[in-house]
Parts: C-alpha cells; sequence; structure tokens
C-alpha cells in the first residue's frame, strides 16, 4: 500500500487541505495541537471509520464549522499496481462511504466500504494500528495486551488465522459428509426384494395380454352385428322421418280449417249487427250540427274572456311598477350620501401601510444584526472554554510534570503559560459583555418598532373595516341601479301590451248559457263518433269474408291429399320401436367389451410405468452404494488434513508456523533494538505468548525491569519487526508505515540511532512518516510537511 494523495474538508481543526505524499522518509512537523496526528488520523478515519477517530463522532467535525456544512475525507493509494480512492462523508444525520478502483465504484455504504478495504488489505483496524501505524504514547499497545489477545492479533496480523479457517472448513465438511452417509444408509433399500417385485409385475403383464386377446375378438362380433342393425335401422328411420312429416302435416291442415270455419262465421256476425247501427245515426245527425256550431262561438267568447283578464292584469301590474322605481329612486339617493368621505380613508391607509412597511424593515435589519452579534458572542464563549479547558489541563497536571503533548517538563514556562491563558480568557470575557450590551440595545428598540408597528396594524384594520363599507354600499347601490332598470324596462314593455291590446267587450253571462248547452250537447256527439267510425268497418267486413271463403277451399284440398300419402307409405310404428330398441341392446354390449378392453390397458400401462420406475430404483441403488465407497474414502482424507482435538496435516502445519514467528520476531527487534541502544542490549527474545524479554550480560530479564525510555524502545522495536515481517510476508503489499511522536523520551544520541534504524527501512517501505514537534529531526528528513495554525485557529499544511 503507497500513499498518493489526501484531502480533508472540515475535518478536526483543517477546513480544507490536500497533500500529495512522496517517496522516503517524510516528517510531519509543526507545534503541539496544530494537527500533525490528524493527519495520519485522516488516512485510518478513510479505511475503518469512526473507530479510527480519536474523540466521539460529534467531534470530528471542525469546530466552527456550520451544522449544515459537510465533513468528509478522500485517500487516494496504490496497492498492487491497482489505484483505490476512498471517500467517507460525515453529515449531521448521517455517514457514508465508498470505494472507487480505477476509477469504478466498487463498494458503497459505511460498513461496506469498510469491509472491503479490510478484505484487501487483509488487516482489521487493530492489526492496522499495531503494525503500520503507531500513534502517540500507543507504542506499547501490543505489550499491554492479555496473552491471549497478543497472540490472537498476531496470528491475525501474520495471516496465520488463515489456517484455523481452513481446518474450521475441513472439519464442517467433513461432518457434512458424515451426515450425508448416514442419511445414505439409512436409505438403502433390499435390491433382491426389488427383483421379485420385478418379476411379479411381468407375470401379471403376461396375464393381462392374454385377458385383453379375448375382449377383443368379442368386440369384432359385437361390431359386425351393429354394423348390420344399423343398415336396417337407416331405412326404417328414412320412412319414419316422412310419416312424421305427413302426420304433422295433416294435423296442422285439421286444426287452420276448423280456424277459418269459425273466422267466417265471426265475421258475418259482425256484419249484421253493424247494420243496425246505420239508422240510429241519420237520427242524431240535427243535434250534432247545433253542438258544432255552439262549439265554434264558446271559442270565440273564450278568447274574448283571456283578453279581458290580461288587460285587467297590466293595469295592475303598471301602478305596482310605477310605485317600486318611485322607492328605488329614494334608496338611490341615500346610499350616494353615504359614500361622501372614500376618497379621504382610501389616502390614510395608503399612508398607514406604506409605515407598517418601513417599520417591518427596519425590526429585520436591527433583528439580522442581533443574530450577527449573537454568533460573534457564542464563537467567543467557545474559544473562551477551549481556552479554560487547556488551562485547567495544565494546572492539573501542575509545574513539574511534563507536557501532555511531546513530554518535556513544563518547569520555568508553567506560570508565563498560565499568565497567557487568563489573559486571553479576560480579553474574551471583556468582548463577550460588550457584544451582550450590544445584543440588549438592539432588543430594545426592536420592542419598541414592535409596539409602532401594533398600533399602526391597529389603524389599518379601521381604515379597511371603513373601505370594506364603501365597497358594500357602492355594490348595493348598483345592485338599486340594475333592479330600477329592470323595473322601467317591464313597465315600458306593460304599456305597449295594452296599447296593442285596446278596447274591447265582453259578456260573461252568454258565456256561460253557451257552454251548459255544449256539455248536454257532448254525449250525443261523442256517441255519433262512435256508430260512425263502426258503420265505416261494413266493407272492410265483407272483403274479408270473401277472402276467408277462398281460404277454406283451399284448406280441403290440402288436407285430402295429405291422407292419401299417409294411406300409401304404409308405415309400422310398434316393428320401428322394436327394431331401435334391439339396434341400442347391441350397441351397449359393444361399448362395454370396448370399456373393458380400455380398462385392461391402463392397467397394462400403469404396470408397464411401474416396472420402469423399479428399474430406475435398483440403478439408483447401485449409484448410491457406489456414492456410500466414494464418501467414506473423502471422510478418510478429510480426517487425515484436520482430525478432532488438534490432528491432522493442517494442525501440524499451523504448530510449525507459530513456532517459527517468536524467533523471527526476536531476530528482527534484537537487530532494531540493538542498533537504538548502540549496542547495550544485543539482543530481544518474543515469548510463546508475544511478551517481552530484554538480555542483559547474557541473563534474560522481563521488561519491567528497564527504566522507560528503554521500554518505549524495546515496544518500538516490536512494532517494526512486526511491520518487517508483515511486509516481507506481502512482499509490495505493504509499503508505508507511520509513527507518531516515537522520540519524546529518549536522548540525542537514542533519536540518532533510531533515524539511522528507519533509513535501513527504506529498502522495504517507500514512505515512512514521521510526526514530530523536535526541531533537530527535522534536518534528517528527506520530506517535510509544515502543519501550523493561522489566527482564526484553522490548521493548514505545507510540503517542502
Amino acid at each position: 500500500m503507497k500513499l498518493l494523495k489526501l484531502t480533508l474538508h472540515n475535518f478536526r481543526k483543517f477546513k480544507d487541505l490536500e497533500l500529495e505524499f512522496p517517496e522516503g522518509i517524510i516528517g510531519l512537523v509543526g507545534s503541539n495541537g496544530s494537527g500533525k496526528s490528524t493527519v495520519i488520523e485522516a488516512i485510518g478515519w478513510a479505511i475503518y471509520g469512526n473507530r479510527a477517530a480519536r474523540t466521539s463522532r460529534d467531534q470530528v467535525k471542525r469546530m466552527g464549522a456550520k451544522r449544515s456544512d459537510e465533513c468528509w475525507v478522500k485517500l487516494a493509494f496504490e496497492l498492487e499496481g491497482t489505484q483505490y480512492e476512498v471517500f467517507r462523508i460525515l453529515t449531521a444525520r448521517s455517514s457514508d462511504a465508498r470505494v472507487k478502483v480505477n476509477g469504478v465504484i466498487a463498494a458503497s455504504s459505511a460498513q461496506g466500504a469498510t469491509a472491503f478495504l479490510e478484505k484487501k488489505l487483509r488487516m482489521d483496524y487493530d492489526s492496522f494500528y499495531t503494525s503500520i501505524v503507531a500513534r502517540q504514547q500507543e507504542l506499547n499497545t501490543l505489550s499491554d495486551k492479555s496473552p491471549a489477545e497478543r497472540k490472537k492479533s498476531m496470528l491475525r496480523m501474520l495471516g496465520v488465522d488463515v489456517l484455523d479457517e481452513a481446518i474450521r472448513r475441513v472439519r464442517e465438511d467433513r461432518r457434512h459428509k458424515e451426515k450425508i452417509l448416514e442419511h445414505m444408509e439409512k436409505n438403502l433399500k433390499d435390491i433382491d426384494e426389488l427383483e421379485n417385485k420385478k418379476r411379479e409385475g411381468r407375470e401379471a403383464m403376461e396375464q393381462y395380454s392374454h385377458t385383453r386377446e379375448q375382449l377383443m375378438d368379442e368386440l369384432e362380433s359385437a361390431r359386425r352385428a351393429l354394423r348390420t342393425l344399423e343398415e336396417e335401422l337407416s331405412i326404417e328411420k328414412e320412412r319414419a322421418k316422412t310419416f312424421k312429416a305427413l302426420d304433422e302435416k295433416r294435423k296442422l291442415l285439421t286444426e287452420r280449417q276448423h280456424h277459418t270455419k269459425t273466422l267466417m262465421e265471426s265475421k258475418v256476425h259482425e256484419i249484421e249487427e253493424l247494420e243496425k247501427n246505420v239508422q240510429e245515426l241519420e237520427e242524431l245527425q240535427p243535434r250534432v250540427e247545433e253542438y258544432e256550431t255552439l262549439s265554434r262561438r264558446k271559442e270565440e267568447m273564450e278568447r274574448a274572456k283571456e283578453r279581458y283578464y290580461e288587460k285587467r292584469n297590466l293595469q295592475e301590474q303598471m301602478e305596482s311598477l310605477t310605485k317600486e322605481i318611485a322607492s328605488m329612486v329614494q334608496d338611490i339617493s341615500a346610499l350616494e350620501k353615504q359614500l361622501e368621505g372614500e376618497e379621504e380613508d382610501t389616502k390614510m391607509l395608503q399612508r398607514i401601510v406604506a409605515q407598517i412597511e418601513e417599520t417591518e424593515s427596519l425590526i429585520k435589519q436591527r433583528e439580522k444584526a442581533a443574530d450577527a452579534l449573537e454568533a460573534e458572542r457564542r464563537f467567543i464563549a467557545e474559544k473562551k472554554e477551549e481556552l479554560e479547558q487547556k488551562a485547567a489541563r495544565i494546572r492539573e497536571l501542575g509545574a513539574e510534570s511534563d507536557c501532555p503533548t511531546c513530554g518535556r517538563p513544563l518547569g520555568e514556562k508553567y506560570e508565563e503559560i498560565i499568565a497567557d491563558f487568563e489573559n486571553s480568557m479576560c480579553q474574551l470575557e471583556k468582548e463577550m459583555r460588550e457584544k451582550e450590551r450590544e445584543i440588549e440595545r438592539i432588543e430594545k428598540d426592536v420592542a419598541m418598532l414592535k409596539n409602532r408597528r401594533g398600533d399602526l396594524l391597529e389603524e389599518k384594520k379601521g381604515a379597511e373595516a371603513r373601505i370594506l363599507s364603501y365597497r358594500l354600499t357602492r355594490e348595493r347601490a348598483k345592485q338599486f341601479l340594475e333592479r330600477k332598470r329592470e323595473k322601467e324596462s317591464s313597465l315600458e314593455t306593460v304599456k305597449k301590451r295594452l296599447a296593442a291590446i285596446g278596447e274591447l267587450e265582453f259578456d260573461e253571462e252568454e258565456l256561460r248559457r253557451v257552454d251548459a248547452r255544449v256539455k248536454d250537447l257532448l254525449p250525443v256527439k261523442n256517441h255519433a263518433l262512435i256508430l260512425e267510425n263502426e258503420v265505416k268497418k261494413i266493407p272492410a267486413l265483407r272483403r274479408e269474408v270473401r277472402e276467408i271463403e277462398k281460404e277454406l277451399g283451399t284448406i280441403s284440398g290440402q288436407l285430402h291429399e295429405c291422407i292419401e300419402k299417409i294411406d300409401r307409405l304404409d308405415f309400422d310404428v310398434n316393428r320401428y320401436e322394436e327394431l331401435e330398441k334391439t339396434y341400442a341392446e347391441t350397441r351397449d354390449i359393444f361399448h362395454g367389451k370396448k370399456e373393458e378392453i380400455i380398462r385392461i390397458e391402463g392397467k397394462m400401462e400403469h404396470l408397464e410405468k411401474e416396472m420402469g420406475m423399479l428399474e430406475r430404483e435398483i440403478e439408483e441403488q447401485h449409484r448410491q452404494r457406489n456414492e456410500i465407497r466414494t464418501l467414506r474414502k473423502n471422510i478418510a482424507n478429510l480426517e487425515a488434513l484436520a482430525g478432532d482435538r488438534e490432528t491432522g496435516l493442517l494442525n501440524s502445519f499451523k504448530n510449525y508456523l507459530i513456532s517459527k514467528i517468536g524467533p523471527m520476531l526476536s531476530y528482527h527487534a534484537s537487530h532494531f533494538f540493538s542498533t537504538f541502544t548502540n549496542g547495550k542490549y544485543r539482543e530481544i527474545e518474543i515469548g510463546e505468548n508475544y511478551d517481552i524479554f530484554i538480555y542483559d550480560g547474557g541473563e534474560r530479564f522481563e521488561l519491567e525491569r528497564f527504566s522507560g525510555g528503554e521500554k518505549d524502545l524495546a515496544n518500538l522495536s516490536l512494532r517494526l519487526a512486526i511491520s518487517q515481517l508483515i511486509a516481507q510476508k506481502a512482499d509490495a503489499l505493504l509499503q508505508f508505515i507511520a509513527l507518531d511522536e516515537i522520540f519524546g523520551s529518549q536522548d540525542r544520541e537514542r533519536k540518532k540511532n533510531v533515524l539511522n534504524a528507519l533509513a535501513e527501512l527504506k529498502n522495504q517501505f517507500r514512505q515512512i512518516l514521521l510526526i514530530t514537534h523536535i526541531e533537530e529531526i527535522k534536518d534528517s528528513m528527506e520530506y517535510l510537511i509544515t502543519v501550523y495554525e493561522d489566527e482564526n485557529g484553522i490548521s493548514h499544511a505545507r510540503i517542502e
């Protein structure tokens, strides 16, 4: 893994940072708290997410960034010749990540990206920070773990744990095959029993075949008898069909003959009755003529009556409309007086609206100014709180303690540092109080403006109510004018109609006399109309009687001809029914034999399928016996690979590898420790539980016997040995290591020795990142990345 580029946005103290990593020994230098360790933390956070952060999730985002601002890290690196780009983002509500491989998205989501990268790098979070990255004050991370945890971490980092997975899978495969073998042995069937069933099936098949041949002979005999009966029955069916048609025709003609005779008798009787009505109609004619004359007179008088009453109604309407129009003129005049003063109230409302808008604009300006001052006050309060926390931390440590960041004694600088913190906090307190007084003054102005706005709104409400009243009054006046015009139009129409009617005379008494006489004559008129309609039917009825007589003669001739044909056919109905019965019985026998043959054939087909299934079952039993023999061989082979209780070839190989790890780590760690101590201690031994022992004068001692600086060097030697071993194992997979503040407890000579040892590692690691605040180290670096803060507390970095 070779680092290419790191981009930060609102991460920790960095607002925006873009770094391209060269090859060689790279020093990250800067004052304490400037953000040097943040660069390494960002690399781990991009790969492993929030687990790699030094603090809780909500403190990762830069202090001073807006709530809506995003916090993200983009890391580009090269692995086995492939370009990777990791992008991890933190928002107010969630986190997300994605991984691109050669520009194509290969993983997405925060958890998905981490899982993908762990698989590609072949190490989890603990392995990464135990072997590749040594964070500030964490050199002893591995030695502080319990023996079991140290052993587990070491095996995982060096890839030996994959053998445990292989052993587990071999054992699972063996147990799975044993279950299959047990199931198959339980389900084996007796092959001899299957062969006996097959033989019994063949005997039954021969019996069914013999029975089928007998039924086929009987079926053919029935088919011949049925064919003879079909020929005879076909001839008789034609004669029966002719007889049936003639008999139905005879019945139909007889019925028509009877119906026609009845109809003719009814028509003759109806003519006789109608001829009696002719004389009565002649007697009623004078009274019918009187009815018609009086009816015409009545119609003329009723039209005169309608015009008379219409004229009277129109005169009443004209009088009513005239009164209504006069009343509306008075109402319109009163409404026009109410509209006086509308123009003055409208101008007043416009002035009030303008004053309200001006007041609201002033309120917004003052509130915006107050918000800005409040944001400044909060920012000052946060800076003051940060200074208080730092000062409290230093007071807690005391003047005789070491710096919590670099490890150097505070000494005489203690009082000066405390005084600087107190002066800064006092100045910030004054600035906060000034901001609060300005905010209070603005809030008073805003309150006065809001009171003024309330008064104006009340005045506006009253003016709007008066304007609304004017509008309603104007609308009522408009309605009165429209109604007045409508009434005037109606009055003009009434006058025109009266002029059209003019003068007229009407005698209502005469109309009543005429109407009474017409009512008396109406029954006579109606009876005469009925008689007249009846008499008109007589000519048509006489024509119908002549047509019926003609039709009756035709029906009699057809009936006689039909009877003669039936007599010549000589058809015997009883003989035909007996022949049909014999045919039906023979057909039932034929179909019965046929169905019995189908049943036999169905049994034969079912038996044939069963015999086929027996054949396949016998073959399957032979196949399963062969498969059982193969399974037993496979289970024996898997047992040889990984048996229970640490037996098998894979367990032996794993134990062999574990036995080699300790000596190899001891060899590499001893080389580094000897270099670091300038030959004072030449040998380190890594025990069975991966704890550290140091040889002094040929005698082995536990790590706790030695000084803090020597313990740090021993732990650093082990960390470098692990990194070297992993790099050798992974070939070109891991090409960088990062060491954070590893010189804090070392003297000048040992610092030089550490740098010389790291220079030797350049052959295996193309990038070695050293984080330090020690000035004399800078000259030993091939590249320098300087990290610094600006006046706003935002961190920046530049490559030199």
